[in-house]
């Protein structure tokens, strides 16, 4: 056991330690586990009290933050980057599981690059849908060629590995930054900071596979993403209904820009059986950004805070077994 950690774990549950407890198994399984802290942010020590010692044995501690009632599962990360002691901070998602040698492989990266964020390659933990796919490969598409290797122009905001300092940086204003909508990955690049995808880190995530979760993260992604960029470069009303009536294409274009990005990769054979839900996926999209240009983006920044509080429910009876109840 190493006394200061090289790395400390965050991982947010907004109820019980059983909602973490597959996740924190496989981080409990890491290889480096001993020169990892956890660092546990629950509503209160008692919501976490189904937690059992073995369980997180291996770690150089545990400890749980109370933070009262949880609303938005990524605001509250923030709590766990300020407690952490160690210079590295790693956010992981309850519906994440790291492979072995992640925490090993993250930790090299930044020993040998320098880097101030270093990202995993993503793969797919319910692989048995279309629907799983098509989020996938739009969520973290660009993150899932385990031969990408190097510097980076972006990363996956979750499950992201950060140096602590630049997340400090941010003062009250740390919430904001890793929350949904949040400038962590625009202010990175904008200050042309060292981003590292490690191809030997790599984490499993589960992915909706249900139509109707698929269709409304999909449809509020879209309107939000909409709004934003007509704000962003202040559209007029003439370009905003004009962007509007272009939405129906939007699908095709962004097929097509898939296929080519991943002709050649590892999922290449798995394309054409995953059309039909990329299409179902990229017109609920579409849809949401011809609402986001005339309307605005409503509610979908709140709808989108709060999806990530229980991915089990966003999984088809056919997924079901893969996360706790």
């Amino acid at each position: 056991m190493t006394t200061t950690p090289e790395m400390s774990i965050v991982i947010v549950t907004p109820r019980r330690f059983a909602q973490v407890r597959k996740t924190v198994g496989f981080l409990a399984d890491q290889s480096a586990a001993s020169a990892c802290e956890l660092i546990i942010v629950a509503p209160s020590a008692e919501a976490v009290s189904d937690r059992r010692s073995d369980e997180t044995a291996t770690f150089s501690s545990t400890r749980v933050i109370e933070v009262g009632p949880i609303p938005d599962v990524d605001r509250a990360s923030a709590s766990g980057v300020r407690a952490a002691q160690a210079p590295i901070v790693g956010i992981v998602e309850d519906h994440a599981f790291p492979e072995r040698d992640w925490a090993r492989s993250i930790l090299r990266a930044y020993a040998k690059h320098s880097p101030v964020a270093v990202g995993p390659i993503i793969r797919n933990a319910n692989p048995a849908t279309q629907l799983s796919w098509a989020n996938l490969l739009l969520a973290y598409g660009e993150w899932t060629d385990p031969r990408n290797l190097g510097s980076a122009c972006s990363l996956p905001l979750h499950n992201l590995t950060i140096r602590r300092d630049a997340l400090l940086e941010y003062g009250d204003d740390l919430e904001a930054a890793l929350g949904r909508g949040g400038s962590l990955m625009s202010d990175l690049q904008a200050s042309g900071s060292l981003l590292h995808l490690e191809s030997r880190a790599r984490v499993a995530h589960v992915n909706p596979s249900r139509f109707h979760s698929t269709a409304t993260l999909r449809f509020n992604a879209g309107r939000l993403y909409g709004s934003q960029r007509a704000k962003d470069d202040d559209w007029n009303w003439s370009r905003r209904s004009a962007y509007a009536a272009g939405s129906p294409l939007i699908p095709a274009v962004r097929l097509a820009r898939l296929v080519a990005e991943h002709r050649d990769g590892p999922y290449a054979k798995r394309l054409p059986k995953t059309i039909g839900g990329l299409l179902f996926a990229l017109g609920c999209d579409a849809a949401g950004q011809a609402v986001g240009y005339t309307r605005g983006s409503g509610e979908s920044l709140a709808f989108l805070s709060t999806f990530e509080m229980g991915r089990r429910q966003h999984l088809c009876r056919r997924d079901a077994h893969i996360l706790p109840a």
